[in-house]
């Protein structure tokens, strides 16, 4: 199982991926930045960020993961 390729799946589809007692990942918009040596110009991007929840309670990645490989959500 790729782990990081389902999770970018699932968020371009979703924009969230909640993970019980874990917390929650989400795609964020970047704006241009320069880079380090101020000579570049680095496009607007999109990043995965994460989110600790350890009260959340929201499972639906585990559904989707149980449901991509015919496994229990326990499983997943």
């Amino acid at each position: 199982m790729n782990f990081s390729q389902h999770l970018l799946e699932f968020l371009k589809k979703q924009g969230t991926a909640s993970v019980p007692n874990f917390g929650t990942f989400f795609l964020k918009n970047t704006s241009a930045t320069l880079d380090e040596s101020g000579k570049n110009i680095l496009p607007p991007s999109i990043e995965m960020t994460f989110e600790a929840d350890s009260a959340g309670t929201s499972s639906n990645f585990i559904h989707y993961l149980a449901a991509q490989h015919t496994i229990t959500s326990q499983e997943a």
